[in-house]
């Protein structure tokens, strides 16, 4: 839906201003919080606008006329225990705001409608006729965002203005230009949060959740803790272990194919018309023919199975468990080698709190003990992973 003429936010000019809206919040005891940052990095982007909703009003601040010190008022608002905050993905915010103030947050009597929406449809699904006859319905998790959370229970439609960022909104127009029609979108979608705060509520009261809806609303800050303090990973460790897998690699591949030249190891191509006398480890097909070749029976080259070769005294199935432990290992370690942030040289890791499917798969996938196998994994690399003051992170 277009901006109704009639809506008008008042844009806050001036810090008595900002003042002045901090105290109505504060006589009210509640407030809708929005924010528009420049990207959706906390570390590399800055809050540009700020979006207050009342019961009575909504307001719209411009962190670049009114200075970033406000963002310190933010941090006093989330912490304040007495005035109810209602966010939508509240992690975002407190991301925010927590990166900006360089301190660990304490965030308190947050009310996040995508956990709160997530946590009362938990379980539930709609059925579609399938095309399938071995499975004639289709199963579809609700859809949890602000649009369709205003649709499902205020029977308005939103423009889709939350989760771009200021620079997406703005892109033909002056960031400061706060009379610019999706920033009025945007202060819209933040008058909607406290009518439908106040329906989830009732929906969460009236299913006995409370309890489950405050563990998760009181994870939020620790959770975006995490996310901005990453975790810190030794460079020159790491690519002292990434040259010492390679070469072991290396070793390996030249250990495999002159064992498979002694074999008579050979394979006819797959167009049929030439003879290929390489083994490719990671082809199961080529690791199977060598060992039929050498009078093994396997229907697999699963880890069990080869496990169960090389303890018989088979050095090539030996060598196969090996190359693969050693690929595990270059991967993981590339992979975190790549997400280092260039601000601080840490990983920077997501964290997600409730899936879109079962809350009770989620319980019980987090329950499950570790695996010997990963903890077999971490204890090879976790000399590349300190936390501050060099205590180790991963536990082997």
């Amino acid at each position: 839906m277009t901006v109704p003429p009639e809506f008008r936010p008042e844009f806050i000019e001036s810090q008595p201003e900002w003042r002045s809206a901090l105290q109505e919040i504060e006589r009210f005891g509640i407030c809708g919080l929005n924010l528009l940052a420049t990207g959706p990095d906390p570390l590399s982007h800055e809050v540009g606008l700020v979006l207050l909703a009342l019961p009575d009003t909504e307001y719209v601040a411009n962190c670049f006329e009114l200075g970033h010190d406000i963002l310190r008022d933010l941090a006093w608002l989330l912490e304040n225990k007495k005035i109810r905050k209602v966010l939508y993905d509240a992690k975002f915010c407190i991301s925010f705001v927590r990166a900006s103030e360089s301190r660990k947050l304490y965030a308190e009597n947050i009310f996040d409608l995508l956990l709160a929406s997530q946590i009362c449809w938990s379980g539930y699904y709609e059925l579609s006729p399938s095309s399938s006859p071995k499975n004639p319905w289709k199963k579809r998790a609700p859809d949890h965002s602000l649009a369709a959370l205003a649709e499902r229970h205020l029977g308005i439609r939103l423009n889709d203005v939350l989760g771009k960022s200021l620079l997406e909104l703005c892109s033909d127009e002056r960031i400061d230009d706060l009379s610019s029609e999706s920033i009025k979108s945007a202060a819209m979608q933040t008058a909607v949060l406290l009518p439908i705060h106040s329906i989830l509520e009732q929906l969460i009261d009236k299913n006995c959740l409370q309890k489950i809806a405050d563990l998760e609303f009181k994870a939020i800050s620790s959770l975006a803790e995490m996310e901005i303090s990453g975790i810190y990973l030794d460079p020159r460790g790491a690519s002292t272990i990434l040259g010492q897998r390679e070469n072991e690699l290396c070793d390996l591949v030249w250990t495999m194919q002159d064992e498979a030249q002694r074999k008579g190891f050979v394979r006819v191509s797959h167009d049929g018309k030439r003879l290929c006398y390489y083994l490719n480890p990671d082809k199961q097909e080529d690791v199977m023919a060598f060992l039929r070749r050498r009078g093994f029976a396997v229907t697999s080259t699963k880890a069990e199975v080869l496990r169960g070769l090389a303890a018989a005294g088979c050095g090539f199935a030996e060598a196969v468990l090996r190359y693969r432990h050693v690929c595990q290992t270059l991967s993981f370690l590339k992979n975190w080698m790549e997400r280092v942030h260039a601000k601080d040289g840490r990983v920077h890791p997501q964290y997600f709190q409730i899936s879109h499917i079962y809350r009770q798969d989620q319980l019980s996938k987090a329950q499950c003990p570790a695996d010997p196998k990963d903890r077999r994994r971490r204890a090879c690399h976790k000399e590349a992973f300190y936390a501050s003051g060099q205590k180790e992170v991963c536990q082997g």
